[in-house]
């Protein structure tokens, strides 16, 4: 798990460090490390949400198991980094992450048994639509949580 975090970590780093101008600095204050632990957080949890439904409904073993959390937590730090970068513009954020799905279903056939990966492929849109719900409730829970705290 450890593991996972850091290349992560290292996939956000690299994002980041390519699009960064040559003249700018980068902040290294509190602030910025907390938001990443807190990005970081979100794709782990949005991944682990994804990965217990499957694990549950695909009846997987420990291997398994193990294989799916690691491919879920890298497709959602992917579908992070372009919801990120291309906020605002829906069209070209469904295209790159069905794009980013269609890499997840070449890694998950190699760890499918036919009927779990045949099981997957027809339950795909529901597990979208899980990580969709995922998103809303966390949005959901942030705008609550801001409007709480405005009102002490």
């Amino acid at each position: 798990m450890k593991k996972l975090m850091m290349i992560t970590c290292m996939m956000f780093g690299c994002a980041y460090a390519a699009s960064a101008k040559e003249d700018v600095k980068v902040p290294t204050s509190k602030t910025s490390s907390k938001v990443e632990n807190k990005v970081a957080a979100l794709v782990e949890k949005r991944a682990e949400n994804l990965s217990d439904k499957m694990v549950r409904e695909l009846r997987l073993n420990n291997y398994q198991s193990r294989k799916v959390r690691a491919i879920n937590l890298e497709v959602v730090a992917q579908k992070m980094a372009v919801e990120k970068e291309f906020a605002g513009n829906q069209e070209t954020i469904d295209q790159k992450c069905k794009e980013i799905c269609n890499m997840r279903d070449v890694a998950l056939e190699d760890v499918l048994s036919t009927e779990q990966y045949n099981d997957y492929f027809g339950s795909r849109k529901t597990y979208d639509q899980v990580e969709k719900d995922f998103m809303a409730a966390q949005t959901a829970n942030t705008v609550d949580a801001g409007a709480y705290t405005s009102i002490k």
